[in-house]
């Protein structure tokens, strides 16, 4: 069970990250916020 959950995380944590590109990519990093990264 604690395996799936470390699964999870990792799916999270790569759905972060690439919104985050993808945030950086169209605004720029000095134009994004914490609050616009996360809408993957």
């Amino acid at each position: 069970m604690a395996r799936k959950k470390k699964e999870e995380a990792q799916q999270t944590r790569q759905q972060l990250i690439e919104a985050a590109i993808g945030q950086f990519a169209t605004r720029g990093v000095a134009s994004t916020t914490l609050v616009m990264t996360p809408n993957y």
